[in-house]
Parts: structure tokens; C-alpha cells; sequence
């Protein structure tokens, strides 16, 4: 597990987790004994209908709800050929994902014009930002393992707490009774090769369900070379017709060449990830309407960036210890939530830990749902944060939403407590500013669904006290510290379809206009297309399938610093179009499968100087075992 070691009178994570964990063992004892329960434990099936977990905690129909959902599943993955979720969530309408290059590279998600650092990464409901910056590294997430992928565009900090001013992804694993037995091989261009291993077993009484992968690639630059390797478990044991127990541990580690922009290349950089998580929960019910949900968890991350040609050696460690506990009845969810979010390194000067308490409440009245929370954070105290949201069903293939929500980010560790040496002769030094306020917003939208297939929405929204440390200096000019500055308006357009053209064929499309402004400047904000479009045509039957699809990305604006003044000057990146193609087929128990992504060989950029990779080719087998 990673650990961190403070040499301070600050209390130890790991010691404030094993004090919530006995704490939480007491009051599973409790329930133990609270009398006879009857109630379905499993997510109930709605056959035809997807079932959303994420938008109110609650498991529920998609079509029910005010708010805007995408959902991945499993065999669009599969389909689709992803391979990192940064694959998966390209082609999700309202979603930018930004990247430093190919396999390993630094990659982010924006949701609605958000910076990355306002959008929240769950898996399996557990947060994943980082609380030393606040952002998400994608490539540390292969979707092996994953059964589905919910993104939900509307602000969630009502449900979640801080971070959730873009929305929220939440990475859904496989259980026990879904993983399989398989051993999968594959390679590629650039010298990729894979092998991934799972197993499962599932029995009335208990289930569990192991996977592990090695994932390397060579590069398509100098010094990009990439080596990972993962292992995740899921225990599942049923206490009783009304009670059941998990367990789950998952590790990843890798070592990552960066090879910096073409600009300015790092021939000899690397960096060393290693992500952990260690989770316990459990689910009963004293009667029939009603059930509880408690869950703690630790997840730790280590992040190790050496460049040794400019003396850059830079180790850091973090870990979010959390503890979850719900009642469920009927619609209505009432909730706590308590967690600590420490870190340790040289980019923070040691050990630093921040606190946040939060009690939740989420009902449904009709067709009005509302929610509120109200969260206590150690460093600005109180924030109490709402939603509502209508959905009207005029008929049976027409239905319209209305939805209000309010959000918030925390400002995080680096934020506060950051300190870095001058990069240069004569410059500042950077120190983080432990006064930071908040950064706030709210989103309303409208949307319009015709027959469950086509849905157009249109919002609009503001984020203010932006958080903001590229230029503003202390006030003794002698550092440069983060200050809570401007603010951002958001507004777009997303149009979604969907036509099953056939039993084996269906075609989804989707586009989304977003015109998001700095109100200080009045710059657009920096990498994030004015258009963006999406074709996918998927085709599947028992035997195989595969897809097609179609990415446009119209042109960004940034800022870009030329010699020999290094001014900021505005610029744009061009527009791409590419074409992905993934296809596999079942030969004699054996799942074979191959694919071309960026078919038509395309000179594009995500990041100003980044370039992504030309035509690649991937081919593998799946054995049952």
C-alpha cells in the first residue's frame, strides 16, 4: 500500500483509517443484529431499459431522469476496441479528452467546458481525483475489468460533495458472477503486446473474481516507452438472504518515458505511477422498503517524475481514507459521508492532510427530484449545495426536463501548500495559498427525448472564484501564489441519437456546440472545440462484431509561447477528422480480434505540441479457460 510517513504532530492517515475502520465494524455489528430483513440485494433488472446507479446513488431508470447520463457498457467497449479509459469516454457527446500523446501519456476529461480538475472520477462510487492537484489520469485505466461506465454532464456536489462542477464518470467493475475465465493476448504497432488474465467463481454462498494484466508498448516517439501492470480482486460473501459482505484490492503500477512536447523534447525523463485501493462493504435491511449501504475505503497513490537533465526529481504520495454510510427508502437516500485527503513530498514540503464531513438527502416527488448537502471542510468550513430536477412525459415518445444544480471544487493540497523552486535564474518560486476560497457554479438545462432515441439539450452556466496560479503574484512580490480570480460562463448544445437499424446493426451519432468564456479576458477557454461530432456504427451477433467510428474535433484555441520572447500569443489548433475500425470474430471457442485506429493516417494534436500517434494496428486472441 502506499504509506505516507509524517514527521509532524498531524495525524496519520493510515492511523485515522484504522479508527474509522473500527468504528465501521462496530456499526456493522449493530446491524447484525437489528432483526429479520427482506429485500433484493442485486441491482433490479429492467429488461430493455438501462439502469443508472450514479446520478442519485439510487439504482434507477434512465429514462426517468432530469438529468443528462451517457452510459458505456461493457460490449460497447468491447466493440469498440478500447483500451484505456481515455478510448472510452473520446466518443461520449459533451466530453473533451485531452492527451500528451499515445499509451501512458498524461490524459484528462472535461465534461460542458469544465477544467478537469471540476469533473469526479468514482470507481465503483469511490473517488479517484488526486488531492495533492485535483485531476485524473486516464491512461492509469485500462477497461478491462470495467462492466460499464456511467458519465453523468450535470453538476453533482449535491450527491458527491466538491469536485463534481462538470459532472461525474463513474468506472463500474465487474462482480464476481460477471468477470469470466479467459486468458487474453494481444499485440500491435510500436511493439505493443498485452496478456491479461481473469478468472471468477460465483456459488449461492460466495463469489470472487481475480484479474491481472502486463500492458507495454514502445512508443511511437523518442523516449515514449510505456510498462504497466495491474492486478485487481472482488470478494463477495452473502452473510444471509438480507445481508452481504465485499472486499476489494486492486494495484497498478507503471513506468512511463516522457518524452515532453516536440517543442521542447525531455530525452531522458521518466516517471513511476503506482495507484492502490483496499475497500470493505456491506449491505442490509430491516424490512422490505428500506435497506442500508456502508462502505470505508483507502486509496493511495504514488507519483515519481525524474528529468535528470534539468535536475527535476520530484515524490509524491497521497491517500484519501473514506467512510460512506446510506439509508435507502424507497427513493429517498440519506447519507453521510467522512473523509481525509493527506499527502507527502517535496511539491507540498512534507505532510499535509485536509477534512471534510458531509451529510446528503435526495428524494423524488413526482416528477420533482431534489436533493441538497452540506459539506464541513477544514481549511474554508461550510458549503451547502442543491438540486432539482423535472422530468414530464406528454406522451409516450415525447418527454421534456428541467433541471437546476449548484456545485463547488475544493481547492487542493498543491493548491494550498504547494512549494516549488524558481525553474530559472531570476525567477519566483511557487507557494501555495492556504486562504483559497471555493470555486462555486451552478448549471440549468433543458432538454427535449423523442421516442427514446433522439434527445437534444440545450444549458447554461457559471463557475466563479476560479483558482487560478499561472500569472498572479503574493503581495510582496517575491512568489507566485494560486488567488481565486474571474470567472467562466458556460453555455452549449448536445443532440444525441440512436437508430437500431437492424437486429445486428445499430448507428449512434451525436454533436455538441459549447461556447465557454473567460468573463475577465473574454477568451474562450483554452482546448476546447467550438464543434464536436461523433458517428458510431456497431454490428454484433453471437458469432462477432465490431464498429465503426467517426471523430470530428473542430479547431481550439491556446496560448502559445514563442522564442525568442516566450510572450503569450493566442492560436489556434487545427480541426481533425480520423476513423477508427475494430472488428472480432468467435472461431472454434477462440475470440479472435483486429483494428486500425486512425485508418487514414491523420497529422493531428490534442495538446499544442503534443503530436498523437499516425495509423496503428492491433490484433489478439481470447481464449475460455
Amino acid at each position: 500500500m502506499v504509506s505516507l510517513n509524517p514527521k509532524s504532530k498531524v495525524q496519520n492517515p493510515n492511523k485515522v483509517f484504522l479508527a474509522i475502520a473500527r468504528n465501521v465494524v462496530l456499526f456493522f455489528i449493530w446491524l447484525l443484529f437489528l432483526g429479520n430483513w427482506s429485500f433484493a440485494l442485486d441491482i433490479p433488472r429492467f429488461y430493455g431499459q438501462e439502469i443508472i446507479v450514479t446520478a442519485s446513488r439510487l439504482p434507477q431508470l434512465k429514462s426517468s431522469l432530469p438529468w443528462s447520463i451517457s452510459v458505456v457498457s461493457n460490449e460497447d467497449l468491447k466493440l469498440m476496441g478500447s483500451k484505456y479509459l481515455s478510448d472510452a469516454l473520446a466518443g461520449v457527446v459533451g466530453t473533451d479528452v485531452i492527451s500528451n500523446g499515445y499509451l501512458g501519456a498524461l490524459s484528462s476529461v472535461r465534461l460542458r467546458g469544465s477544467s478537469s480538475q471540476q469533473v469526479l472520477v468514482l470507481v465503483d462510487g469511490k473517488r479517484s481525483n488526486s488531492p495533492l492537484n485535483g485531476g485524473v489520469d486516464l491512461s492509469n485505466y485500462p477497461v478491462d475489468e470495467i462492466e460499464r461506465i456511467e458519465v453523468v454532464r450535470t453538476p453533482l456536489s449535491a450527491v458527491y460533495g466538491a469536485d463534481a462542477i462538470g459532472g461525474v464518470v463513474n468506472i463500474i467493475t465487474k462482480k464476481p458472477d460477471q468477470g469470466g475465465k479467459s486468458l487474453n493476448v494481444s499485440m500491435g504497432s510500436f511493439n505493443e503486446q498485452k496478456v491479461r488474465l481473469s478468472y471468477n467463481y460465483s456459488d449461492k454462498s460466495w463469489g470472487t473474481y481475480f484479474t491481472a494484466g502486463q500492458h507495454k508498448d514502445d512508443g511511437f516517439r523518442p523516449n515514449s516507452q510505456f510498462a504497466e501492470l495491474d492486478y485487481n480482486m472482488k470478494i463477495e460473501k452473502i452473510l444471509s438472504e438480507t445481508s452481504r459482505l465485499g472486499l476489494e484490492y486492486g494495484n497498478f503500477s507503471a513506468d512511463k518515458r516522457i518524452p515532453g512536447s516536440a517543442t521542447y523534447p525531455s530525452p531522458n525523463a521518466f516517471q513511476n505511477d503506482r495507484n492502490n485501493l483496499l475497500g470493505i462493504s456491506l449491505a442490509v435491511s430491516p424490512d422490505q422498503g428500506s435497506s442500508y449501504l456502508a462502505k470505508i475505503y483507502q486509496r493511495g497513490e504514488s507519483n515519481h517524475y525524474i528529468d535528470p537533465d534539468l535536475l527535476t526529481d520530484s515524490d509524491n504520495q497521497t491517500v484519501i481514507s473514506g467512510l460512506e454510510i446510506e439509508r435507502h427508502s424507497g427513493n429517498l437516500v440519506l447519507g453521510m459521508e467522512a473523509r481525509q485527503d493527506a499527502g507527502n513530498g517535496n511539491a507540498i514540503a512534507g505532510y499535509k492532510a485536509i477534512r471534510n464531513i458531509a451529510l446528503y438527502c435526495e428524494d423524488t416527488f413526482g416528477i420533482l427530484d431534489l436533493g441538497v448537502r452540506v459539506d464541513q471542510h477544514s481549511t474554508f468550513g461550510s458549503v451547502l449545495t442543491p438540486r432539482a430536477g423535472i422530468k414530464k412525459q406528454f406522451n409516450r415518445d415525447i418527454s421534456v426536463s428541467l433541471a437546476y444544480s449548484g456545485a463547488f471544487r475544493a481547492p487542493v493540497l498543491n493548491e494550498l501548500y504547494g512549494n516549488y523552486p524558481a525553474y530559472w535564474a531570476g525567477g519566483l518560486p511557487y507557494l501555495g495559498n492556504p486562504n483559497l476560497k471555493p470555486e462555486k457554479g451552478y448549471l440549468t438545462e433543458i432538454s427535449a427525448e423523442f421516442m427514446q432515441k433522439a434527445r437534444i439539450t440545450v444549458f447554461s452556466g457559471k463557475t466563479s472564484d476560479l483558482i487560478t496560479s499561472s500569472w498572479p503574484v503574493n503581495s510582496s512580490f517575491t512568489a507566485y501564489s494560486p488567488i481565486n480570480l474571474n470567472s467562466v460562463t458556460r453555455q452549449g448544445m448536445e443532440f444525441e441519437y440512436q437508430q437500431t437499424i437492424s437486429p445486428l446493426l445499430k448507428s449512434v451519432i451525436n454533436y455538441t456546440y459549447q461556447n465557454c468564456v473567460d468573463d475577465g479576458s473574454g477568451d474562450k477557454v483554452v482546448y476546447l472545440p467550438d464543434n464536436k461530432a461523433n458517428l458510431s456504427l456497431l454490428i454484433g451477433d453471437s458469432f462477432g462484431g465490431g464498429s465503426i467510428v467517426a471523430k470530428y474535433v473542430g479547431e481550439r484555441p491556446y496560448f502559445d509561447y514563442p522564442p525568442p520572447a516566450y510572450a503569450a500569443t493566442k492560436a489556434l489548433l487545427p480541426d481533425f477528422f480520423i476513423v477508427d475500425i475494430h472488428l472480432f470474430r468467435k472461431i472454434w471457442g477462440t475470440e479472435v480480434y483486429l483494428g486500425a485506429d486512425n485508418l487514414f493516417d491523420k497529422n493531428y494534436q490534442l495538446i499544442a505540441n503534443y503530436p498523437q500517434p499516425g495509423r496503428r494496428y492491433s490484433f489478439g486472441m481470447k481464449w475460455g479457460i
